[in-house]
């Protein structure tokens, strides 16, 4: 599995792009919203916790190598292991699937605002821990012990 992040400044915008992207589907997270708008207002509610914070979008993609599938239930089942194990306990995030390439891969739009205290989730050594938390044998270990 390949994995990459960035951080930015817009939940709308980059709702707009998940959203709109050839072959793209919401398939899963922890929000009520069905699409970018609906989802954009919900993120409100974690951006009013910490209205001075700058950069509280958290967007990871995760990526098979061509040839592999994977259902939307275990896509999410992925996402949400990978959220937990990366310090996202109470935070908002949405799952999007794109089947625009020849890899199968979804995206994860995420505030880095804690629900629980408004605090914005820790980015120390994230780069080293997602590498780590999507590896092969991460995934393979989700699917075979009780994480």
């Amino acid at each position: 599995m390949i994995g990459n992040q960035t951080k930015g400044k817009s939940f709308r915008g980059l709702l707009e792009y998940l959203e709109n992207r050839e072959d793209s589907s919401l398939i899963g997270g922890n929000m009520f919203g069905r699409n970018a708008r609906e989802l954009s207002r919900e993120f409100r509610l974690s951006r009013q916790l910490n209205p001075e914070a700058l950069k509280v979008v958290h967007h990871v993609s995760l990526s098979l190598s061509p040839g592999e599938q994977l259902d939307n239930d275990t896509w999410c089942e992925i996402a949400e292991k990978y959220m937990e194990a990366m310090g996202y306990i109470s935070n908002q995030y949405a799952i999007y699937r794109h089947s625009d390439r020849d890899h199968d891969h979804i995206h994860i739009c995420a505030s880095r605002i804690s629900l629980d205290d408004g605090k914005i989730t820790s980015d120390s050594w994230e780069y080293v821990r997602s590498e780590k938390n999507h590896s092969p044998a991460r995934a393979r270990i989700w699917f075979t012990a009780d994480y």
